[in-house]
């Protein structure tokens, strides 16, 4: 259900109708699987991306995890290795 609200809001985007297009290879080590995807707008450009990653058993997906739009910063990065 969350999908179909997910491809749902998609569908209304302000910027009007678009398309889901994958954007990298499917990297599928053992039942799991992962691909980054983009829904982009008439004229192309990106509206939002993210990454899926899905389990496959018996050769179909029985379970998704979408991840959409960019990480947040990393709040503390690690300080420069001194010379």
């Amino acid at each position: 259900m969350a999908l179909e609200n997910f491809v749902t809001y998609l569908r209304g985007h302000g910027r009007g109708p678009g398309r889901m297009v994958r954007t990298s290879a499917v990297d599928a080590p053992g039942e799991w699987a992962r691909y980054a995807w983009a829904y982009r707008d008439a004229s192309g450009a990106v509206v939002l991306d993210g990454v899926d990653t899905v389990h496959v058993r018996d050769g179909r997906i029985d379970q998704m995890v979408v991840f959409s739009g960019p990480l947040p910063a990393r709040p503390d990065p690690d300080p420069p290795a001194s010379a």
